[in-house]
This record gives structure tokens, C-alpha cells and sequence, in this order.
């Protein structure tokens, strides 16, 4: 800040003294005859950038132009009162230096520290309402939005939203804090969640990470993938302190992927607040009591889990302020968890039966990392729409455990041998084994969000050209000896 003041100072003085000299020129502007061939002038409207802070309310009612036909009215525009001080170029000077330094912070967003740009920062305390001598364009810090994706007017300078007064794009940089479990179920979500928010969000991101983690095992060992704009903290979880301070007071979005029970949120909470920042909890699916296609109003476990107590503490502490994101089967690049698909395909090299609840036909969301990523940072410009949200996590792109079946054996040159096993019985299935199937619905957080769907289809994935079939390969898990003890097969009728 000292040294964009200086920065400005300095101009101020310059232009001031170029104008001066110009001004005692012969004739400058002065004279219609040096006037060039234009017709129309468009120059600023001096008189409301005197009152400019009284249209905070309504700068989308007012126009800062005022357009000109007259050569001589325009001339006169340029000298108030008929005499010589170049007052608008003046003006114009800092205005050009204000949109340099504008675009350059934009552009070099990764050389300022993002807390400043945290709603009740250094920044929004200092230059919430900025005006320059001679601009007309005010400064707005966004108290509870970072990212609206909101549309841009180049002609009258300001956000399509009429809710907000002047706000240059530099403000949609935000500095985000996830922190991240030691790995399981959701293990894969802070890198992949980091890496879409630094990316496709603009955000500066801290991955505050437990140190119980393996750094040799994936994703932990990826870390160093990530974009620059993305730092990691390793730190003891167990240890409150340690971990709010880790979160710092500066985040404009937290998200946490590691708590299990309220007392795990609480350090998380403490420095959520103090920087009012929005609260992204990543919960489960696994809470949901009903079966088959799982909707956000289908009731869940009594006595509530710990991730439920979470979604609840939240409700109370960050009233409109938070969402709650219910994941549930999760692949792709980096998971610590492969038995999802695994599964299918080690049986399928092996021509062993699957061994499948019921008809096989249940419905069943697999969901790669990446969409569960997208889909979460999916609330970046969309708070107010899911504030106090909660929403399933998974892919649109639906399929069937009989289909994961065939395209598993499909991709390895293999006919599909499935063996229908009993409803609810417990086996080595990876998914749930009751009859009607288990997954969840994205209908809400598309409508409520605009996420516009998941990007990849598991059956492509494990297909014969797929990634996933490729990985396998590589990782030689179609060769050896499977454990097929607990696959349930001596209870099983032949589906083929």
C-alpha cells in the first residue's frame, strides 16, 4: 500500500507539471481550429465523481459519461470555468495509471499475498472506498461473495450485479484452506480440489494437511504437482492450536475434508470466523438410511454420525454461511482406495464369477476425482445459492453394477460371468448389497450452483482404450493369486 501511494503521489506530480506546461502552450484547446475532425466527445461527468460515494447504493442508475456534440461544449468540459488548468488531463493520467496497476495486479495476482483480499482484511479496511482525485470510479469490497462470475461491462465500467458499486476484477481472488485427512475414502479430494480451485477458480489455496499421512503413498506424494499457487502445511490434526493457526485468519473459503465429529471442526471453526470465511464441510453419503436413488431430503441415521453432528454445528455457527458436500464411491487419478473398480477387474482377468447382490441392476454413482472436485468448488461464486445447502456429491452419469461387470470384462477380451448373491448379504462387494442399490442424486447442486455435470463416465474409464484399464495393467494387478474367500460365491446362483 506505501508504495502504491508513493506510486501515485509521484504521478499526480508529473502529470500535474506536464499538464501545466502544456496548458501554457499557444492555444492549447483553447482554440476550435486545433481541435481534431470528431464529432462526438465522451469525458467524464466531473460533478458526480465529486459525490461519487453517495451512489454506492445506486451506481447502476447513474451514468459516470456524458456524452458531448459540441466541440466547443466538449472544450469547456476540459477547462471548467473557461480557463486554462488542464484539469482533465490530470485526471485522465491517474486514470490510466489506476487501470495499469489494476491489470498488473490481476495479472501478477500470485506476487500479492490473496489474504488481502479476504472480506474484512488489511485491504477491505483500507481501500473498501477508494477514490482518486478526478476518477469517478469507486471501490467495493464484496463483504460476502469472492467469485460471482458476474458478467463485465467495458463500456460503463462496472458489475452487471446491481447489488454491488464499482468492483474491478482484481477482487475475485480469494485464498482458500482445505484441510485434508491422512487419506481413505476421500483421500484423493485435497489434491484434486486444490489443483481445480487454483486453476479453474483463481484462488490461492492451502492444503493443511495430517501429519499422520504418508508423504511416499498417492495423492500425498503428488503434492509437488500442484500448481505454485498451492503451499501445503503438514500438521498434527490431534493438536487445536496448531491447526487454526495453520488456517490463519485470512481465508476467504475453508474447506474441510477431514473431520469426523464436531470437536475435530472446532480449531477449523475458530479460524473460519475470524476471517469470515465461507464453510465447505465434505460429509458422507454413507449417513443416508434409504436405498436405491438417494435424494438430500431422504432421512438419515438416528442417532446421527459424527459427520452429521458436523453438518448440524454448522448449521448453528455459520447461519447461511456454510454447505455440506455427501460423497460417495470415488476413482480416478492418485485415489488411495482402488477396490471400487479393482474389484471387477481382478476377478474379470482371473475369469472368476462375481459375485453380485441380487438381479445386478441396481443403480450405482462412481464418480471420478475430478468431477468430485468440480463439483464441490462448484459453491466459488455461487455462496449465496448454497448457503446453508446441503448437497450429494457424485456423477450424473449413472450406471448399473451389471454394467461395471461387463465393461470390466469387456476392456481385458473377457465374457462376464455374474453370480447373483443374496440381498444383504455381507461380502467382498465393494458396493452396497442390498436389492434396490444405493446412489446419489445431483440434481440440487446442478439447479442451485450451475455445476454443469461430470466430465467423465466410469464405463469409458474402464473400458479397453480407458485410463483406469491402463493403470491397472501397468500396476500388474491382473497377474497373481486372488483371495476369493470372502466373495459369498458358495452362495450364489448363476446369473449368465
Amino acid at each position: 500500500m506505501a508504495q502504491l501511494a508513493v506510486l501515485i503521489a509521484g504521478l499526480l506530480l508529473t502529470t500535474e507539471s506536464l499538464a501545466s506546461d502544456v496548458a501554457e502552450a499557444d492555444g492549447f484547446l483553447s482554440k476550435q481550429s486545433s481541435m481534431s475532425a470528431y464529432d462526438k466527445f465522451i469525458t467524464p461527468n466531473t460533478n458526480r465523481a465529486k459525490h461519487a460515494l453517495s451512489y454506492q447504493k445506486n451506481a447502476a442508475e447513474h451514468d459516470p459519461f456524458t456524452i458531448v456534440d459540441d466541440k466547443e461544449q466538449a472544450a469547456q468540459k476540459l477547462l471548467p470555468n473557461g480557463n486554462s488548468t488542464p484539469m482533465t488531463l490530470y485526471a485522465a493520467g491517474v486514470g490510466l495509471f489506476a487501470l495499469a496497476m489494476m491489470l498488473t495486479v490481476r495479472i501478477r495476482r500470485g506476487l500479492q499475498p490473496a489474504s488481502a483480499l479476504a472480506s474484512n482484511g488489511a485491504l477491505g479496511s483500507d481501500m473498501s472506498k477508494m477514490m482518486v482525485p478526478g476518477l469517478w470510479i469507486e471501490w467495493k469490497l464484496r463483504s460476502n461473495r469472492v467469485s460471482d462470475g458476474l458478467a463485465w461491462d467495458p463500456v460503463n465500467l462496472r458489475s452487471s450485479d446491481p447489488t454491488f458499486g464499482w468492483q474491478p476484477a482484481v477482487f475475485a481472488v480469494g485464498h482458500a484452506v482445505i484441510v485434508q485427512n491422512k487419506g481413505g475414502g476421500h483421500g484423493e479430494i485435497g489434491f484434486h480440489l486444490a489443483k481445480t480451485l487454483a486453476e479453474d477458480k483463481d484462488l490461492t489455496v492451502t492444503i493443511v494437511q495430517d501429519a499422520a499421512a504418508k508423504k511416499e503413498a498417492l495423492p500425498f506424494s503428488k503434492y509437488g504437482e500442484l500448481p505454485s499457487t498451492v503451499s501445503v502445511e503438514w500438521v498434527d490434526t490431534s493438536d487445536a492450536g496448531a491447526v487454526e493457526a495453520a488456517c490463519g485468519d485470512k481465508a476467504t473459503h475453508v474447506f474441510d475434508n477431514n473431520s469426523k465429529k464436531p470437536g475435530d471442526a472446532a480449531p477449523i471453526i475458530a479460524a473460519a470466523k475470524k476471517s469470515d470465511a465461507f464453510y465447505s464441510f465434505v460429509s458422507s453419503a454413507g449417513m443416508y438410511t434409504a436405498k436405491g436413488m438417494l435424494q438430500e431430503e431422504n432421512p438419515v441415521k438416528d442417532p446421527p454420525t459424527g459427520q452429521r453432528e458436523v453438518e448440524l454445528t454448522l448449521e448453528k455457527e455459520f447461519p447461511g454461511r456454510w454447505t455440506a458436500f455427501r460423497p460417495q464411491y470415488i476413482y480416478g487419478p492418485y485415489t488411495n482406495k482402488r477396490d471400487y473398480l479393482d474389484w471387477f477387474l481382478k476377478r474379470a482377468a482371473r475369469d472368476i464369477q462375481m459375485a453380485v447382490p441380487a438381479d445386478a441392476q441396481q443403480p450405482v454413482s462412481v464418480t471420478h476425482c475430478e468431477d468430485v472436485a468440480s463439483l464441490i468448488s462448484s459453491v466459488v461464486g455461487k455462496e449465496s445459492e448454497a448457503g446453508g445447502e446441503i448437497f450429494n456429491c457424485g456423477t450424473d452419469k449413472m450406471c448399473s453394477y451389471d454394467d461395471v461387470c461387463n465393461a470390466a470384462a469387456k476392456a481385458l477380451g473377457k465374457e462376464a460371468s455374474v453370480a447373483a448373491l443374496p440381498p444383504d448379504t455381507k461380502t467382498s462387494f465393494p458396493f452396497r448389497p442390498n436389492a434396490e442399490g444405493f446412489a446419489v442424486r445431483v440434481k440440487k447442486v446442478m439447479e442451485k450452483t450451475g455445476w454443469a455435470g461430470a466430465k467423465h463416465n466410469v464405463l469409458d474409464d474402464i473400458s479397453k482404450d480407458g485410463f483406469y484399464t491402463k493403470d491397472f495393467l501397468a500396476l500388474g494387478l491382473d497377474k497373481g493369486d486372488l483371495d476369493t474367500s470372502k466373495d459369498g460365491l458358495e452362495l450364489c446362483q448363476n446369473l449368465k
